[in-house]
């Protein structure tokens, strides 16, 4: 099971900020959920954090869509973050995909920034 919780960071401000939080197992079995989530989350907000830090599973089917809402929002000109990504299932689904790219240019929904994989401080930040 996996829960999708959308909140506004702060709905007074509409500033256009929002976290969705993930809760359980994103795996193939939930991916419709997740999908769902995230284009509902894409359209509410124009800087999404998607807080993995209760993540128990993940697999493939889910990290594409990690990679294709990275391409929506760069495409959209939003941002994407992915916050708190250092559990051990987490990442070492990350490297066993081989999705650990560091250099810029290394992802083909926007050649002119760090993969979404690259950089787990940062990741999916659009520069100023």
């Amino acid at each position: 099971m996996l829960t999708c919780t959308f909140a506004p960071t702060d709905p007074e401000r509409g500033d256009g900020e929002a976290t969705l939080h993930l809760k359980g197992r994103a795996t193939i079995e939930t991916c419709t959920e997740f999908r769902d989530a995230l284009r509902a989350a894409l359209t509410g907000c124009r800087n999404l954090t998607i807080d993995v830090s209760e993540v128990e599973a993940i697999d493939l089917s889910c990290i594409q869509l990690f990679c294709s809402a990275h391409k929506t929002a760069l495409n959209q000109g939003k941002n994407v973050t992915i916050a708190n990504p250092q559990g051990e299932e987490f990442t070492a689904s990350i490297r066993n995909v081989g999705l650990t790219c560091t250099l810029p240019g290394t992802c083909q929904g926007d050649p002119d920034h760090f993969c979404l994989w690259g950089n787990p401080e940062a990741i999916c930040r659009r520069e100023p």
